[in-house]
């Protein structure tokens, strides 16, 4: 278990969290629009992982040449819903609740984030506004 001291020493960590409106899958398309699918970015320093969660495979990839802002910018300028979050520190010390594994569950997991009742990508975008 990581101590008190270990947070105060590591770089500021933040994510990105992009919500889109694309999807290839069709029962998807029921979700409300522009809020279909989400995905984060990790920014620790001078490091970005985006990390992607889809029905068939989740990647990690390292962004190397563009800063946050103009990833914000980019992604904004092609209609998606930007949020900035920092991830709880000190997230409940219990198992989260066991849920299907979706792009929800993987934002929420990198978070800290215990919510049950968060199942899709409008209902977590409610939640980070509420939870600023």
């Amino acid at each position: 278990m990581m101590k008190l001291e270990h947070f105060k020493t590591e770089p500021a960590k933040y994510f990105i969290i992009i919500f889109q409106n694309e999807t290839n899958i069709s029962i998807l398309k029921l979700l409300k629009k522009g809020f279909r699918h989400c995905f984060a970015y990790q920014v620790e320093g001078s490091n970005i992982l985006k990390i992607d969660s889809l029905s068939n495979i989740t990647t990690v990839q390292q962004i190397q040449g563009i800063t946050p802002f103009d990833l914000i910018k980019t992604h904004r300028k092609q209609g998606h819903i930007c949020h900035l979050i920092t991830p709880c520190s000190f997230p409940p010390q219990k198992i989260a609740p066991p849920l299907p594994f979706s792009c929800v569950e993987t934002i929420k997991r990198l978070l800290g984030l215990h919510a049950c009742f968060i199942l899709t990508p409008w209902q977590l975008y409610q939640h980070l506004k509420r939870t600023k």
